[in-house]
C-alpha cells in the first residue's frame, strides 16, 4: 500500500476548493486509473513476459496461492500440454488449496502435485523453475512474500533452479529491509496454535504469560537468491530496484492529472 498512498495523496491535494461530491468523484476515478493501468494491465504484461520463459517440458514449483501466477500457469497450460506443476503449501493459510482447486478448475488435464514446505528437499530436484508472488520487493532488492518463500528460495538456491518473481511495478517501495522482524504483519496466533480447529501441539503456550507465539505473514528474501523480477516493464535483476522507483516517483508526477 505504499505505492497507493504515495499516488493518492497529490490527487486529494488537488481536491482542495471543491465539494466534497466532487473531491470524491475525483479520488474514484484517479483509484480506477490505477487500478487499470497499474494492476490490471500490469498482470496481463507479465504473464507474457512469464510464458515466454516458460518451456514445454518445465516442471514448475510455486508456493502458496498468487492471482498473477495463477494467470501465469493457466495460460502456460494451454500452451504447453506436457507442463508439470508442484504446488507448495504451509500452515497456517494454506493458500495452497486454492491455488489447486482453481489451477484444476481452469485446466482440468494439467499434470499437477500438492506437497507441503517440508517435502521441498525432495521435489526441488525436480524442477526446472520456480515462480513465485510478491507482497513488495524493496529498495535494496529483497523480495518480501508470504512466510516460507525464503525457504523455498533457498532450496532452489541449493539445487540450481532458476527463482523467479512475477511482480508489479506498483509493489515497489522505497524503504529497506534486511530481516522480517523489523516491519511486519502478525495473524492470529491461534492459527498456529490449533490444527484444523484442534488443539495443538503448541495449544498449552496460551497460558505462559511470558511466552507469546509470533505467527508473521510475510518474509524477506535476499536478493542472491532471486534469478530475476518479472515485471511488466522487463524482466530485471534485484539489483535495479531502486532505478524502476526512481522512474516511478517521475511517472506519478508527470502523469497525475490535475483536477478539472
Amino acid at each position: 500500500m505504499d505505492s497507493v498512498s504515495k499516488y493518492i495523496s497529490p490527487i486529494i491535494l488537488c481536491c482542495s476548493g471543491r465539494t466534497d461530491q466532487q473531491a470524491k468523484q475525483y479520488i474514484v476515478d484517479e483509484l480506477e486509473r490505477f487500478y487499470k493501468e497499474r494492476i490490471q494491465s500490469s498482470d496481463d504484461v507479465i504473464s507474457q513476459k512469464a510464458l515466454e520463459k516458460i518451456n514445454g517440458d518445465d516442471v514448475i514449483i510455486t508456493f502458496g496461492h498468487s492471482s498473477v501466477i495463477l494467470k501465469v500457469l493457466t495460460e502456460a497450460a494451454k500452451k504447453h500440454p506436457k507442463l508439470s506443476v508442484i504446488i507448495v503449501d504451509s500452515r497456517p493459510k494454506f493458500e495452497g488449496r486454492e491455488m489447486l482447486r482453481k489451477l484444476m478448475r481452469s485446466c482440468p488435464t494439467l499434470s499437477c502435485s500438492y506437497v507441503f514446505i517440508n517435502s521441498i528437499s525432495y521435489v526441488m530436484p525436480l524442477a526446472t523453475k520456480v515462480l513465485v508472488g510478491a507482497y513488495a520487493v524493496l529498495a535494496n532488492g529483497h523480495v518480501m512474500s508470504r512466510i516460507g518463500t525464503a525457504q523455498v528460495a533457498s532450496m532452489a538456491k541449493t539445487y540450481n533452479v532458476p527463482f523467479l518473481v512475477c511482480c508489479e511495478t506498483y509493489k515497489f517501495a522505497s524503504r529497506m529491509q534486511t530481516d522480517s522482524y523489523v516491519s511486519n504483519e502478525l495473524g492470529d496466533s491461534k492459527q498456529l496454535m490449533n490444527i484444523n480447529n484442534r488443539a495443538g501441539p503448541l495449544s498449552d503456550i496460551a497460558s505462559r504469560p511470558n511466552l507469546h507465539v509470533l505467527n508473521i505473514c510475510y518474509d524477506v528474501t535476499p536478493p542472491d537468491y532471486v534469478t530475476g523480477l518479472i515485471t511488466e516493464t522487463a524482466v530485471i535483476p534485484c539489483t535495479s530496484a531502486p532505478v524502476v522507483i526512481r522512474v516511478k516517483q517521475q511517472y506519478n508526477i508527470v502523469n497525475m492529472k490535475p483536477y478539472a
